[in-house]
């Protein structure tokens, strides 16, 4: 779904605002009744000042803030100075779905938001929700509205940088370029070797859903779901904002349970 474009104006209903923070990145996105208004991507050293000059900010009445980095302190004082009722995304927020995990303070907060952005988008199923970034995460969420857990691997240019590193010849090689079956030289060996690698590793989990779970879906998302997307079966479906739905469905949660 490609977002509107959405202008400032004196009779615009106030917005949600979601923020996502990684180690190096930060999502900013704007929604109004679970629809997407608007999204961006900053560096995270640039993020206060991306929202300090964009006029949607001023728009917002709450938002809901995830990081896997540190928090900004100049982040929390804007919120408060522009009078944003802000929720800050822990293993203690209400959760619209129960969280079967033994450690809740270690899940990852987007792990938690894409599990949340399945569950709105295909309720009552049995999703597996598959986050191919830096690792590739893989979480459950079952059509009860539990959370089972996941697993957690390696990412594809984790892969091919770890064979590089720790190796005295392999060449660090990119993800572009040609991907037979099997390799033919060095450069396609290692480029299959961790493509294909993840494929046949994603299959099984697919396998993994399918037989002991009925009415079950397959969702992508992450950074590198695009070079996925096309290596696997046509029944996965590719969402790359799933994080940010997830983020702005929990916020709507906590809105009515307060």
């Amino acid at each position: 779904m490609q977002p509107k474009t959405y202008e400032k104006d004196n009779n615009t209903t106030p917005v949600n605002l979601i923020i996502d923070i990684g180690n190096t990145t930060a999502k900013v996105a704007f929604f109004d009744k679970g629809e997407m208004l608007c999204r961006l991507r900053t560096d995270t050293d640039h993020l206060v000042e991306l929202l300090k000059n964009d006029n949607h900010t001023t728009q917002c009445r709450q938002a809901i803030v995830s990081t896997t980095a540190n928090l900004p302190t100049s982040l929390t004082q804007l919120t408060e100075n522009l009078k944003i009722k802000t929720l800050w995304l822990n293993y203690q927020t209400r959760l619209p779905f129960v969280n079967d995990y033994k450690t809740p303070q270690t899940l990852g907060p987007d792990r938690v938001a894409a599990v949340a952005g399945a569950m709105n988008t295909w309720p009552e199923e049995n999703v597996l929700v598959i986050d191919a970034g830096s690792c590739i995460t893989y979480d459950l969420l079952t059509a009860d509205g539990h959370y089972k857990g996941g697993n957690i691997s390696p990412g594809i240019k984790m892969r091919l940088r770890a064979m590089n590193e720790h190796t005295v010849r392999l060449p660090l090689v990119t993800t572009d370029g040609e991907l037979p079956p099997m390799g033919h030289d060095t450069q396609t060996a290692l480029r299959a070797g961790s493509l294909m690698g993840v494929k046949y590793e994603i299959e099984g989990y697919i396998h993994y859903l399918y037989k002991g779970y009925t009415n079950g879906r397959v969702v992508l998302t992450g950074g590198d779901a695009d070079i996925l997307k096309d290596l696997l079966p046509k029944t996965a479906v590719c969402d790359n904002h799933l994080v940010l739905r997830g983020l702005d469905f929990i916020l709507q949660y906590n809105e009515k349970h307060i």
